[in-house]
């Protein structure tokens, strides 16, 4: 049993590792997914795609292919933290929006792609205009927010005068 176990242990160490070899296509395709924003941790994750293991020999073999992916991932990484650092007209349109919807600045700040909330808290302290119309915004999502609440209660006391007694009778009183 014991040269059973021997024997199976050495064919799993010879028999060759999937991405034991570097493929210039596969390196490419890393490359590249790190470049458009992607983790290590997605790559690696990624079917049809060498694992961490693999990616690491490969780059300890193919200094080119070390250094092509650290420049991707510098690239990358800009791309995955681009938020808006500037107010412009339409992200002032889309925040307020947002705010009118009853949304909070919190939540806005949330939104993918949104900037940070300590960025917005920045804004709404610098520029009073920007300050006036979140409140203004902020009054609005909280009358919004009123109707939603108003509409919802109506539908449940619509809903419970057309409903039957326990007995299946009609509620007295109501049609």
């Amino acid at each position: 049993m014991a040269a059973l176990a021997e024997a199976v242990a050495l064919a799993a160490r010879m028999r060759p590792r999937k991405w034991e070899f570097y493929a210039e296509a596969i390196a490419d395709r890393i490359i590249q997914r790190a470049a458009s924003g992607e983790t290590m941790a997605e790559i690696a994750a990624a079917k049809g795609l060498p694992g961490k293991v693999d990616i690491r020999r490969w780059k300890r073999l193919r200094p080119d292919f070390a250094k092509a992916l650290r420049l991707a991932k510098l690239g990358g990484q800009m791309r995955r933290s681009a938020k808006p650092s500037r107010l412009t007209p339409a992200l002032f349109d889309h925040i307020l929006t947002q705010m009118t919807t009853g949304a909070s600045l919190r939540q806005v700040a949330q939104v993918p792609g949104m900037p940070h909330y300590v960025t917005l808290m920045a804004w709404q302290r610098r520029d009073p205009a920007f300050a006036k119309m979140l409140a203004w915004a902020r009054e609005e999502g909280h009358w919004a927010r009123g109707l939603d609440e108003v509409a919802r209660v109506d539908a449940l006391a619509a809903r419970h005068r057309r409903s039957p007694d326990r007995h299946g009778r009609a509620c007295p009183g109501h049609p």
